[in-house]
């Protein structure tokens, strides 16, 4: 059977198996249940549980009688399958026989075992001594396999793990490349004296090792954090002068044996980048996706390289697994490939026939990017959207990342809900990201912020959570003018200035959020702290002029009224830099062109036509703020400013005023402005007085104007 296999033939297969159990002999039985368990998870998702319970009683009844072979092909297909089994018998019925196990079986029965987290049941103190007599005459490749089972810290049986180490540090003087990388690989706890031995091996070898020996090494030190910086260093700038040489499956192999955080933003994945250009058109769908996934997430970021490995895997799709589908959508999100003018059509495509083999986790991932595609990809979020009541809160984290970024709006509302549901069993950082994403997302749930505050106040005490994690927390409270969140707003604080990991931007966002809220009862050292890190971050530049400095500016202009004391106590470097940063950031918003809508135009011809076309300033920005107002109003007799402009839902949360136009309208008055929105529903309305109203606005600006 294909391991992508339709669901209806597999649920018609394993019913057929079913019914004719009492026919099976165990060897039969056992080869028909690894078919099974060798399907993809969406295959095996069509087996209904009462069918596996039926091929596990089976199993059970033949075990007694069942040679070695196929006892451990009963154990593989469990653990493979992931479903429930009694390990233990399988376990008496090698121990009672071991004689009669050769090598190859015991450690495959030990390894499926190992996969199906039921070690813990072989009786190693009984059965360690006879294992520990065939150690001498084992090949390389079976001493590799018990290596990793025993030298494990802890180990299962240290006699055993003592009597197999001694003998790999009897073999490593004689070993290849290929043999030191399959012990490294295997092994999990070298100790000392083997990390000594292989380091010295792998030095020896290095020479004149080829391209495959050096990266195979390469991946094997990896594995193991006792291995200094040194000799890892030594074989990646061999490997790095290889590469501009490498044929399309070396530049593979090279990619994926340097996939570990150790080597991040090493040269070496440039120049991986750089052949992977130069030789794009001998590479498969598998190596181009494996050599960007590898490239982005370890420091090659190039948006030119990203979109050329991606545009290759897009073409080959219809070749891509299921795993992989998910990993190229993962990508296409992660490079920010979407909207770059890339056909997405064929991987959407390879997506939605493959979406039944698809697990939970996958199809979180691939919602996480097509909420930036949003309606473009709506079939898929329908689709992906199928499995969201499957999801754990972790794979929810991902949804919810889409959802904040989608402007599909109803399309992801399975995933809001499971979200909620999720609530009671997150920690602080998933309680973040579900408010963040709720209110990114225009989600007006009053009780379940409600539920989120509380248990966010009492989770901040005491979580490790770092700054970017408060500024979003922050963010989220203040845009959405939470009830309620001053008690949330004040632990954020103090948490941190006390945060080791507070970027500049971070700081400023929760600077932006305290003055958003406008929350005059913060600590006032508290605050002192933060802005001395904000000016910090201005002196170190951490800090770049864009959104972070427009909130900046904004939470700047709220502290000079409300604690005048800690903007006099800041350096005047850093006021000075806050005001030219700010006034720029601000400068550059107002400059954007707004396309003004018909409505806008009635309000504007109105304003002038009944105040006065000399006293009216379309666009204008407030000198002070720096705000871009619509419309502002002068009165030609006292000299009072108004400022007329239209409320769209863009400026409410719910039915509030969101707290970045809270901010706006409550810094500008405090310039001197008098404020006079009005609802644009209301201004549509049918019936609506539109000249009464705006004469009225006028009339209360300067009671002397006849009107």
């Amino acid at each position: 059977m294909s391991a992508i296999a339709p669901p209806r033939v597999v649920l018609l297969a394993s019913a057929t198996c079913a019914r004719l159990l009492r026919h099976f002999s165990p060897a039969d039985l056992s080869q028909c249940l690894l078919a099974f368990a060798r399907l993809d998870q969406g295959a095996q998702r069509a087996i209904p549980d009462e069918t596996w319970q039926a091929f596990a009683n089976a199993a059970v009844q033949r075990i007694p009688v069942a040679e070695p072979a196929v006892v451990t092909a009963f154990v593989h297909a469990f653990a493979r399958a992931r479903q429930p089994f009694q390990y233990a018998l399988a376990v008496h019925r090698a121990a009672v026989s071991l004689d009669g196990f050769d090598v190859g079986t015991l450690l495959s029965l030990l390894v499926a075992l190992r996969a199906a987290d039921a070690l813990d049941t072989f009786p190693w103190d009984t059965c360690s001594p006879l294992i520990a007599s065939r150690v001498p005459d084992m090949d390389a490749a079976a001493l590799a396999t018990l290596a990793g089972l025993v030298c494990t810290s802890p180990s299962p049986n240290v006699a055993l793990a003592n009597a197999v180490a001694g003998r790999v540090l009897e073999l490593i003087s004689g070993m290849e490349a290929r043999q030191v990388s399959m012990f490294l690989g295997a092994m999990h706890d070298l100790g000392r004296e083997l990390t000594r031995a292989f380091v010295q091996r792998v030095n020896e070898l290095r020479p004149g090792a080829d391209v495959h020996s050096l990266s195979m090494m390469a991946a094997g030190l990896l594995r193991h954090p006792a291995v200094h910086h040194q000799p890892i260093v030594q074989l990646t700038h061999q490997v790095r002068e290889l590469v501009p040489a490498l044929t399309a499956a070396q530049l593979h192999l090279v990619a994926t044996s340097f996939f570990h955080v150790r080597v991040r933003d090493d040269p070496i994945f440039a120049a991986i980048a750089q052949r992977a250009i130069q030789i794009r058109g001998d590479l498969s769908a598998g190596q181009a996706l494996s050599i960007v996934d590898v490239c982005s997430r370890f420091g090659h970021n190039d948006e030119h390289f990203g979109r050329q490995m991606l545009a290759r895997v897009i073409a080959q799709s219809r070749t891509l697994a299921p795993q992989q589908v998910a990993v190229a959508i993962d990508n296409l999100g992660r490079t920010r490939t979407i909207g770059t003018g890339i056909d997405l059509g064929p991987i959407r495509a390879r997506y939605l026939a493959l979406a039944a083999s698809l697990t939970p986790t996958q199809h979180a991932t691939c919602l996480q990017t097509f909420g930036q595609d949003g309606r473009g990809s709506a079939s898929c979020i329908r689709t992906a959207c199928l499995y969201v009541p499957s999801m754990d809160v972790y794979d929810i984290m991902k949804a919810l990342a889409g959802v904040g970024q989608s402007s599909g709006s109803n399309l992801l509302e399975p995933v809001v809900r499971r979200g909620e549901e999720l609530v009671p069993s997150m920690n602080s950082r998933q309680l973040a990201t579900t408010l963040w994403s709720l209110v990114s997302h225009g989600r007006d749930r009053r009780s379940l912020f409600a539920d989120v505050l509380v248990k966010l106040e009492s989770l901040l005490a005491d979580d490790e959570t770092d700054g970017n994690l408060l500024a979003k927390i922050m963010w989220a409270g203040a845009f959405a003018s939470l009830p309620g969140f001053a008690p949330v707003a004040q632990c954020c604080l103090a948490r941190a200035v006390v945060c080791l990991r507070l970027p500049c931007s971070a700081a400023a966002t929760i600077a932006w959020a305290i003055a958003a809220l406008d929350l005059q009862d913060m600590d006032a050292d508290h605050l002192a702290q933060l802005w001395k890190r904000v000016a910090y971050g201005l002196a170190d530049k951490t800090l770049r002029p864009g959104s972070s400095t427009t909130q900046l500016w904004q939470a700047f202009l709220w502290m000079r009224v409300r604690f005048p004391t800690i903007v006099d106590a800041l350096d005047g470097r850093a006021l000075e830099l806050i005001d030219k940063h700010g006034r720029a950031s601000m400068a550059y918003n107002a400059g954007r062109a707004v396309a003004p809508t018909v409505a806008h135009g009635e309000l504007v011809k109105l304003v002038r036509d009944l105040g006065g076309q000399c006293n009216v300033q379309e666009g204008f920005v407030c000198p002070k703020t720096g705000f871009r107002l619509a419309i502002a109003y002068t009165s030609p007799v006292s000299r009072r400013r108004s400022a007329v402009e239209l409320l769209y839902s863009g400026h409410r949360f719910g039915n509030r005023l969101n707290g970045s136009r809270a901010l706006r309208d409550r810094l500008l008055q405090g310039a001197g402005w008098e404020l006079n929105p009005i609802d644009v529903f209301l201004w549509n309305r049918p019936g609506f007085d539109k000249i009464q109203h705006v004469a009225g606005i006028v009339r209360q600006v300067d009671e002397h104007l006849d009107i």
